[in-house]
This record gives C-alpha cells, sequence and structure tokens, in this order.
C-alpha cells in the first residue's frame, strides 16, 4: 500500500470508525472513485473550454476578414460611383453604357459560340 492510500483510510477511520477492515477499504475505494471522476470531469472541462475558445478565436478572425472585405467593396463601390457621376457631369456616361453593353454582348456571343457542340 503507498502512502496516499494509508492517509486516505486512516482519515476515513477516524472519520467513520468501522468494525470491519473490509468496509474501510471499500469506501478508500469509493473515495478513489470518486476523486478519479472528479479529475477526469475537470480534464473534459478544460479539453472543451480550450475547443470553444479556440472556435471563437476563429470565428473573430472571420468577422475581422469579411469586415475588411466589406470595407473594400465599399470603397470600390464609392470610387465606381464617383467614376459614373464625373461621367454623367461631362455627358459621357451614356456612351460608356452603351460601349459596355456591347462589349459584354460580344464577349457573352463568343462563350456561347464557344460552349455549344
Amino acid at each position: 500500500m503507498d502512502d496516499e492510500e494509508t492517509l486516505q483510510r486512516d482519515a476515513l477511520r477516524r472519520v467513520m470508525p468501522l468494525p470491519e477492515e473490509d468496509a474501510a477499504d471499500e469506501l478508500a475505494d469509493a473515495l478513489n472513485a470518486m476523486m478519479r471522476a472528479r479529475n477526469e470531469a475537470q480534464a473534459s472541462y478544460a479539453r472543451a473550454q480550450a475547443a470553444c475558445s479556440q472556435q471563437v478565436l476563429a470565428a473573430e478572425r472571420g468577422v475581422e476578414i469579411a469586415r475588411a472585405s466589406a470595407c473594400a467593396v465599399e470603397s470600390e463601390i464609392e470610387q465606381l460611383g464617383s467614376y459614373l457621376s464625373d461621367m454623367h457631369k461631362n455627358h459621357t456616361l451614356d456612351l460608356y453604357v452603351r460601349r459596355r453593353r456591347a462589349e459584354v454582348f460580344a464577349e457573352s456571343r463568343t462563350a456561347f459560340v464557344r460552349r455549344t457542340p
């Protein structure tokens, strides 16, 4: 028997004097089982907490990335709006839209012709 078990049994005997040695052994075994269960529960809790913390950090990083992407898109939209406003002021917006429409249609015809067998 090691020292820890001896100390546990002595403590049990002082708290609860038992007439039989077997009863003290059973109580010591029960106490050991309870302490093992508590340690396992604490370890499981720590692992779950670490996993949750990791997920929270990943989610926060994802939000940062999405926010940066949204800011970039917002800036691009504002810049395009500025260009279109300048074209409208110079009366060239209609010409620009017609040219872009013709380019898009030409690209779509090329893609359609390429896809058909």
